[in-house]
């Protein structure tokens, strides 16, 4: 592994969250991936930027933007999704994955997803995911955390089940294309978005389906034929609490999906 490896871009998009910002920030730059750049989008948070503007200025292996909300953008997927899409498209070309700021990277994350790719000759792949909550226990319940009612929750672990995704007694998830693949746990090439932008138009029916920009995203790989493998190792952690999953222990920062 040497810095003649292409470059990657870690994207990640944050608001009312400067201290878990650095804990993402860290365990990007513990990547055994050697050639990465951190694009840090800043929703809207002054305090946010003021972090990272006496910790990290001199940093060159990190760029951030501040973007000012319009009158039309919510909370939840709604800006997500705008932010995402601009993110990507600034990468323009190359390698790009998401880690939220809430969320992290193993060490070896990147490495062996690129490796996978160029293995498979595949410019869309993504690992799996160990699911906890945000203390650090693992998620253990066999219920599906995104469900705005409990038999809505146990409907779909069950199809979640039958699918593979989940395992009784386990909080590795493995992401499967075509039923759930969750935003951080990806690695493409941003030429698959040159033309289209992740949707950010969403409606009563996805806030009651609990259908944020993650599913809209692969939604879009699906209807362009994009061909997608898995490697099959869980090197994200995931934690509960966020927007998309009703908790009563929220993360802080947290802001509830706004419909």
């Amino acid at each position: 592994m040497n810095n003649e490896l292409p470059l990657i871009t870690v994207i990640t998009v944050t608001k009312n969250r400067p201290k878990l910002l650095e804990r993402a920030i860290n365990t990007v730059k513990n990547q055994t991936y050697p050639n990465i750049k951190h694009f840090i989008v800043i929703d809207d948070c002054p305090e946010t930027l003021r972090m990272l503007e006496k910790k990290y200025k001199n940093d060159k292996s990190i760029l951030w933007e501040y973007h000012k909300r319009e009158k039309t953008d919510k909370s939840g997927p709604n800006i997500l999704s705008k932010l995402r899409t601009y993110a990507i498209h600034k990468v323009g070309e190359g390698w790009f994955s998401f880690l939220d700021d809430d969320n992290e990277f193993y060490s070896n994350h990147l490495e062996e997803l690129y490796l996978f790719a160029i293995k498979e000759k595949c410019s869309a792949v993504h690992s799996n995911r160990e699911v906890m909550y945000k203390d650090g226990t693992p998620y253990l319940k066999q219920e599906w955390p995104w469900g705005r009612t409990y038999d809505k929750k146990i409907e779909t672990y069950n199809n979640m089940l039958k699918a593979g995704v989940v395992e009784k007694g386990s909080n590795i998830w493995h992401d499967k294309f075509g039923f759930t693949v969750d935003t951080n746990v990806w690695l493409l090439r941003a030429e698959l978005f040159c033309d289209v932008k992740i949707p950010s138009e969403y409606s009563i029916d996805d806030y009651e389906e609990c259908r944020p920009e993650d599913e809209k995203m692969m939604e879009l790989l699906i209807k362009n034929n994009v061909k997608v493998l898995s490697n099959d190792k869980a090197t994200v952690k995931y934690y509960l609490g966020g927007y998309s999953n009703e908790s009563e222990d929220p993360i802080e920062g947290t802001v509830k999906w706004e419909k």
